[in-house]
């Protein structure tokens, strides 16, 4: 794959900075956008300031040259996708859509595959159908790009994805846990939830999965694949993982005081009060990988969680769901924070 030339938008996240480095090493160019000022080492990596959302910003980018593949980890508007898929359709050799394992529904104890059935398709509250919540925006977008008259794309959909300064832990993410752990606060648990079933991939796997999909496009063109381990782990075997590794404890609330934590209900309802085992067959066959060969979670979730303290990134603890974790728990601490507005949001959710 020499000189052939990839853009990654939004690609400084969880996955990203996995495919990149794999890309690399097979000889790509690799073009990254990003909201951020970053400066690249590599003579064969690009960084692009800009948003990944912003049609004209894309247009930009997509002016200066033709990708040979564009892998899409932005988190889109449906009302304006149709304008991205337009541009992608004139731009771009292969375009692939990084989707979510959460479009799907319910899988009543069987395993999630590539034909189960999405949560759009399923009755649910008006209130959740109306909003614009991350597993629905995902459905709308794959059924925009499947009924498209454009052919070259792939969608990928992960699961729960760890990586450095990416932890996630039921609707709280590495911004919440690692400050936490830092100052030795508690995080909120749910004992009726333990047994419940979930599926944490490691980013490094879901870039072979990836690259596999990149390599052999004539067999991914509209097809869509699960990147994604087979194996699952129950939320209180997680909790032990974090509980050894971090220097916090796990305390259980109820699922009510839990939900009062998060301004993501439908997340904890739709995904992590439910089994979510997944079928990676297809996505094995088309990569040659096997799932001995994949990172297992009591692994993996260590090494992430070492490589996120040594990055000592500066958290910030002062914000909204910190400050109803503090008030369930009966705790108080101002901790780090960037602005008024973040102490605005610890004394919202303090107080609420």
């Amino acid at each position: 794959m020499k000189n052939h030339t990839a853009l990654l938008i939004g690609g400084t996240g969880a996955m990203g900075r996995y495919i990149a480095s794999d890309l690399l090493s097979n000889d790509w160019h690799v073009h990254i956008t990003s909201r951020k000022n970053n400066k690249s080492n590599n003579t064969n990596m690009t960084f692009i300031k800009g948003d990944g959302t912003n049609i004209k910003f894309l247009k930009n980018v997509l002016t200066e040259r033709n990708y040979d593949v564009v892998i899409d980890f932005m988190i889109h508007d449906s009302d304006c996708f149709k304008d991205v898929i337009r541009l992608m359709k004139r731009k771009v050799a292969h375009y692939i859509f990084i989707s979510s394992y959460r479009v799907f529904s319910n899988s009543n104890g069987k395993h999630i595959d590539e034909n189960s059935q999405k949560i759009i398709d399923t009755k649910i509250p008006n209130e959740y159908r109306k909003s614009k919540e991350y597993a629905l925006e995902k459905c709308r977008q794959e059924r925009i790009l499947e009924e498209s008259n454009f052919n070259n794309w792939t969608i990928a959909r992960p699961s729960i994805t760890y990586s450095t300064n990416r932890l996630q832990f039921l609707c709280y993410e590495a911004g919440i846990i690692m400050p936490r752990s830092l100052l030795s606060l508690p995080l909120p648990y749910c004992n009726e939830i333990e047994n419940i079933k979930t599926t944490y991939t490691w980013a490094g796997d879901v870039s072979k999965m990836l690259l596999a999909i990149i390599n052999k496009k004539q067999f991914a063109i509209q097809e869509s694949f699960n990147v994604v381990t087979s194996d699952f782990s129950s939320w209180k075997e997680i909790s032990k993982i974090y509980e050894k590794y971090l220097n916090t404890k796990f305390l259980s609330v109820s699922k009510d005081s839990l939900e009062k934590t998060t301004t993501n209900i439908w997340q904890l309802k739709y995904d992590r009060y439910i089994d979510r085992v997944c079928d990676n067959s297809k996505i094995l066959k088309l990569s040659s990988l096997d799932q001995e060969s994949l990172m297992p979670v009591y692994q993996g979730l260590p090494f992430e969680i070492k490589n996120t303290i040594k990055k000592n990134n500066n958290y910030y603890s002062c914000n909204f769901e910190n400050g109803c974790i503090d008030r369930i728990f009966k705790t108080y601490h101002m901790g780090n924070y960037k602005n008024l507005k973040n102490i605005f949001g610890y004394y919202r959710g303090y107080f609420l």
